[in-house]
C-alpha cells in the first residue's frame, strides 16, 4: 500500500501523495452511493412504481429513459462549470438534487410529476457522480492517472453489487413510500459529508488545470 500511495502526484496547493490517494478512496465511494441509489436501482424503482403505485409499464419506462437522457445532456453544461467552480461544489449541489428527487420519488401520484422527478434525479445524478469526480482525479494525477481512475470507479460496480440487492430487500419490505425520505437522506449525507471534507478546493483549480481535467473527463 505504500508504493501506492507513492505513487501520487503532488497538487499544486501541496496536496501530499497520500491525501491524493484517500480523496481517490472517497470519490470511489461517492461512486458506490450515486450507482447503487440510482443507475442500478432503477429496475427497483420501475418495479415498485407499477406494481404498487399504479403506474404504467410503459410510463414508468418512458421517464426512466428521461432519466438517462436528460443525465447525458447535462454533461455538457456541467462540463463548462466545473472550469469556473470547484467540483466538490458540483458534486455537493448534484446530491442535494437527487436526494430530493428520492425523498419525493415515494410521494408521485400523477404522471407529469414521475417525469420530472426522474428528469431532477438525472440532473441530480450526472452532477454528482462520474463527471466530477473523473474531473478531480485527472486534475491530481500526473502519474498512475489510469490507476486512480481505475480505482474510483471500481466503487460504481460495488453500488450496483451490494447497494442494489440491499436496496431491493428493504423497499420490498418497507415499501416506497416508507423508504423513500431515508433514501435521499442516504444520498445527501453519504455523499456531503466526505466529499466535503476530503474533494480538494485548491486556489489554483481555476487557473487553467481544470480547464484540461473537464476537457479530459467530458
Amino acid at each position: 500500500m505504500s508504493s501506492l500511495f507513492e505513487a501520487g502526484r503532488l497538487s499544486p496547493d501541496g496536496l501530499s501523495r497520500r491525501r491524493a490517494w484517500l480523496v481517490v478512496f472517497v470519490i470511489g465511494w461517492t461512486f458506490t452511493v450515486a450507482t447503487g441509489l440510482g443507475f442500478y436501482s432503477l429496475p427497483v424503482y420501475l418495479h415498485i412504481l407499477t406494481g404498487s403505485r399504479g403506474f404504467a409499464l410503459t410510463t414508468v419506462s418512458y421517464a426512466v429513459s428521461a432519466f438517462f437522457l436528460v443525465s447525458a445532456v447535462v454533461n455538457v453544461p456541467l462540463g463548462r462549470l466545473i472550469r469556473r467552480v470547484q467540483p466538490r461544489w458540483v458534486m455537493l449541489g448534484g446530491s442535494v438534487l437527487a436526494g430530493l428527487s428520492l425523498f419525493l420519488l415515494g410521494r408521485v401520484d400523477a404522471v407529469w410529476e414521475l417525469y420530472l422527478d426522474f428528469t431532477i434525479f438525472g440532473c441530480g445524478f450526472s452532477a454528482s457522480s462520474y463527471l466530477p469526480g473523473t474531473a478531480v482525479i485527472v486534475g491530481l494525477f500526473d502519474q498512475d492517472r489510469a490507476r486512480a481512475l481505475a480505482l474510483a470507479l471500481t466503487g460504481g460496480s460495488v453500488g450496483g453489487v451490494v447497494v442494489a440487492p440491499l436496496l431491493t430487500r428493504v423497499v420490498d419490505a418497507r415499501g416506497l413510500t416508507g423508504t423513500a425520505p431515508w433514501l435521499g437522506l442516504a444520498f445527501c449525507r453519504g455523499r456531503r459529508s466526505r466529499s466535503s471534507r476530503w474533494c480538494p478546493g485548491w486556489p489554483g483549480w481555476r487557473r487553467g488545470r481544470c480547464c484540461s481535467a473537464s476537457r479530459s473527463a467530458t
